[in-house]
């Protein structure tokens, strides 16, 4: 039993379900459509339900904030000169948006300035590019970086819980247009072990200058603004990647849910190029009502389930307590 399917092999199972003879490359059109066709028959199947076999575990590990930088800004200037020794280039320039606070400033102590891109020369001095130009001068001053805005892996279609080993905490679904800013106006203030995490939106994360900007990715906000570097767990649904060649691989699918995705491409290749649009209606229908019951089986049943205590000791009669697992939504 393979979990494991390569793009090649998927195509030549959608060809033997059209009665076609099997392809040695994907080059051609119709081989190429046939994996397009793959591809959103996988997204179809996959994301909008959730799949046991989809849910993965992993960390991420907060950055402390950075104090003791000298900053200097001219009037109308979009660039920031960062010093202080040392100042290695993961300070400025990670998987997170870099903010820098210049506190010892009488214009904008208050004001987390968002950097856009950095000249990351690991020598002590860094030219940061802010996200708009500051219409004051900030006199040479003493400031922070921050780190509070960190970016996912592309594989994380959704984060379903995150969890720290020392302290709880609250996990919060955001929507895209909601901003860290909307959530904590005044974040600085408050500089701790993280206790609320929330994840939603796409960003990119601060650059060097002179590169081509990253691509958007998920992003996860923590706070209070980490005073030390935490390690995070959090689990996540998987997403699959697209395959684009034919020795790309789609991995830990059971096969009777691989079988879906086929009959769906199939049924979009019969309807697009073999014009047999009520077969392809047909086998599409079928695989629907495949889908629930496969999806019902995957997913288990809740008397399978073994209920826990929360690990600080509450909760301990009647069940689990609910908010483990269930997070607010905004926006």
């Amino acid at each position: 039993m393979s979990f494991s399917h390569t793009g090649l092999q998927l195509v030549n199972r959608v060809n033997r379900r059209r009665r076609i003879g099997d392809s040695t490359s994907i080059a051609g059109l119709e081989e190429l459509a046939t994996l397009d066709s793959i591809n959103k028959s996988t997204s179809e199947v996959l994301s909008a339900r959730r799949w046991e076999f989809d849910i993965r575990h992993d960390q991420i590990a907060t950055r402390a904030r950075l104090q003791n930088v000298i900053m200097t800004v001219t009037a109308g200037a979009s660039t920031m000169s960062a010093t202080k020794a040392p100042l290695a280039r993961a300070a400025v320039l990670g998987d997170y948006i870099v903010r820098a606070l210049p506190v010892g400033s009488t214009e904008y102590p208050d004001t987390a300035i968002r950097i856009d891109s950095s000249s990351a020369n690991g020598l002590g001095n860094e030219t940061l590019t802010m996200a708009s130009a500051i219409p004051a001068t900030i006199s040479t001053t003493t400031g922070e970086l921050h780190y509070y805005e960190y970016f996912l892996p592309d594989t994380v279609r959704n984060v379903m819980r995150v969890t720290h080993q020392e302290n709880s905490l609250t996990l919060d679904q955001v929507g895209a247009s909601v901003e860290f800013a909307d959530r904590f106006p005044r974040s600085q203030i408050e500089y701790d072990a993280p206790r609320v995490v929330s994840v939603g939106g796409y960003d990119i994360s601060t650059y060097e200058t002179g590169t081509t900007a990253p691509k958007p990715r998920l992003k996860m906000n923590v706070w209070p603004v980490p005073d030390d570097e935490y390690v995070l767990d959090y689990t996540y649904q998987y997403r699959h990647p697209a395959l684009a060649t034919a020795t790309d691989t789609l991995d830990g699918i059971p096969p009777e849910v691989v079988d879906l995705i086929v009959d769906l491409a199939t049924s979009d290749m019969k309807s697009t190029f073999d014009r047999l649009t009520d077969d392809a209606r047909s086998m599409r229908r079928d695989a629907h009502d495949n889908l629930l019951a496969i999806h019902s089986r995957h997913a288990g049943m809740y008397a399978d389930r073994a209920t826990i205590g929360n690990w600080d000791g509450s909760a301990r009669s009647g069940g689990y307590r609910r908010s483990l697992t269930q997070g607010r939504t905004i926006g």
